[in-house]
């Protein structure tokens, strides 16, 4: 299987869309009139985190910034600021990027990523698709058991 037609396919068209790999689609907490559309309320507050978070996106980016792809580089960067701060001793910035993380946890991945990833295992008989779909859920699935079960400390 071509993994490039595919993957064109599957998230970027041209024509119809298997899977849009956005937030505000998936999200089953809009108006009804609202499901299904981009550029929900929902990416309206990760935009706002990003700036809270102090990052940017980068000037030539054009999609939009509810992409699962920048939503996992997201936590990625909270990961990494979180190490940072507690490799520099600072506590307190250190327990600020773990609980933005369990709020973006909570708040932005969960609600959406189970529909996302089974959208991509109806959808294909790619076995790389279908496992980075498997491993996206695992993640979210593991990174919310962990949390829950430490808390935000």
């Amino acid at each position: 299987m071509d993994l490039k037609k595919e993957y064109l396919r599957l998230f970027v068209g041209p024509g119809h869309v298997k899977c849009p790999p956005y937030e505000s689609i998936y999200r089953q907490d809009r108006p009804p009139l609202e499901k299904g559309l981009v550029m929900g309320p929902s990416t309206a507050d990760v935009r706002r985190r990003y700036a809270e978070a102090d990052l940017v996106l980068a000037k030539n980016f054009n999609d939009l910034p509810d992409h699962i792809a920048v939503e996992m580089e997201f936590m990625h960067f909270l990961c990494a600021e979180e190490l940072r701060a507690l490799e520099e001793g600072n506590l307190q910035e250190s327990t600020r990027r773990r609980e933005m993380q369990l709020e973006f946890l909570r708040e932005h991945l969960k609600p959406w990523v189970d529909r996302f990833a089974e959208c991509i295992l109806r959808s294909t008989s790619s076995s790389f698709h279908k496992s980075a779909a498997i491993l996206l859920k695992t993640f979210v699935k593991s990174e919310s058991e962990h949390f829950e079960g430490h808390g935000s400390q």
